[in-house]
């Protein structure tokens, strides 16, 4: 039932309704009368003030009730910016790599990898390796962009390279294969020496930042 006083749903009732959804499939007679509940999902998303919980909700539910549809693209892409909550930014990237058939919206991504931080771009990563189409769209963008590809971190790394997929476990040994090295005492005897030198806070920042903050954290 719609909220009386123009009042938004709440965020059980969405929930609910998301996983009703998951549980009658692409049933028209159940998504036809969901219509204004995703008219007030999407409300709920498009209000920056609003309960975390409430959003979180309600882009969950337009991610299911939406299926293939592109309508949210622009909506849930508004999301994605330093000022959103984390959480609210992890799950319009897992709603908008759900709805991608044509892998529109993981290219978009990653065209923009630029503009996300650590903790997103772990979000993204982990997603599109969780699909081998996916897998291969990011083995794509990967040829050509050498801080997408300083974002892969070890164990992603190990992923790829094992992968059960042999099309893909080839062009990720192509592309990661030289990226690192399996001599971990020779390249700790290498930088040894360089843990008597005096330190430089600044510097040691700037290549922090630039280096590792996609796969570490202070």
């Amino acid at each position: 039932a719609k909220p009386a006083g123009g009042k938004p749903y709440e965020s059980w009732k969405l929930l609910a309704a998301t996983r009703l959804l998951e549980a009658v499939g692409e049933d028209s007679s159940v998504r036809a009368k969901i219509a204004p509940m995703l008219a007030g999902a999407r409300a709920i998303v498009e209000d920056g003030r609003g309960e975390l919980a409430r959003r979180l909700a309600a882009v969950h539910f337009i991610a299911r009730a939406t299926g293939e549809g592109g309508q949210d693209v622009e909506r849930l892409v508004a999301l994605l910016k330093l000022t959103t909550p984390i959480e609210l930014q992890v799950a319009a990237v897992k709603a908008l790599l759900r709805n991608d058939a044509d892998a529109t919206n993981a290219k978009s991504l990653l065209a923009r990898w630029s503009e996300h931080g650590p903790a997103l771009r772990g979000s993204i990563l982990d997603a599109l390796l969780s699909r081998p189409a996916l897998t291969g769209i990011l083995l794509d963008a990967l040829a050509g962009d050498a801080e997408l590809a300083a974002s892969i971190d070890v164990s992603r790394r190990g992923l790829l390279l094992r992968h059960a997929d042999e099309a893909i476990r080839k062009r990720a040994v192509v592309l990661l294969g030289g990226s690192t090295r399996p001599d971990r005492a020779a390249v700790m005897k290498e930088y040894g020496p360089s843990l008597t030198k005096a330190g430089h806070r600044e510097r040691g920042r700037t290549v922090f930042a630039r280096s590792c903050a996609a796969c570490h954290q202070l």
